[in-house]
């Protein structure tokens, strides 16, 4: 059984304001949470058969800097190429969200809620 339409419109808009609201310059917590979330979303849904991490670790990595760079007071504008970054993982997951079996869905959310509401650490394994 897949995801109801309405959570999938829900959550891939969610994710797109976030990305837009973040592009537009304003960077707050809620944001770049949600932009987290939705590249740990991404990343757990992935097909684990997958070899190619890159784009996760990559994205995971302008966030980090981003939020680091908004911390120190600096400015946290984003390149052309970093905002090219962080579109691919919220377009893979609208594709992801549409196809996913609910079962699927429901053990990735769960593992997501443990990852940001219990202290846990990312799900995507360093650079190597």
């Amino acid at each position: 059984m897949p995801l109801p339409t309405a959570e999938v419109q829900r959550l891939s808009l969610k994710f797109h304001l976030a990305l837009a609201t973040l592009l537009a310059g304003h960077v707050d917590a809620a944001v770049c949470a949600a932009l987290l979330n939705a590249l740990y979303l991404a990343f757990l849904l992935r097909d684990a058969r997958d070899p190619d991490l890159n784009r996760y670790q990559t994205a995971e990595a302008v966030l980090n800097a981003m939020i680091a760079r908004a911390e120190a007071g600096r400015p946290s504008t984003l390149t052309d190429p970093e905002q090219g970054v962080l579109e691919r993982p919220v377009l893979s997951l609208d594709m992801q969200l549409a196809a996913v079996p609910l079962h699927r869905f429901i053990d990735a959310w769960a593992q997501l809620e443990r990852i940001t509401c219990h202290g846990g650490h990312s799900p995507i394994p360093a650079a190597g």
